[in-house]
């Protein structure tokens, strides 16, 4: 394996890592007060 490639590849995970964790709090917690919102609807 070259020296480069495995940079390249951790800033690669590095960056996903970054952007994909927020992301994916968010995505989690709208999907939650969506259910929320929708058994509001139902009672």
């Amino acid at each position: 394996m070259h020296v480069e490639f495995q940079i390249v590849l951790l800033s690669v995970l590095a960056m996903i890592g970054i952007v994909g964790m927020p992301a994916y709090v968010f995505w989690w917690f709208w999907k939650k007060s969506g259910d929320a919102l929708k058994e509001k609807k139902q009672h």
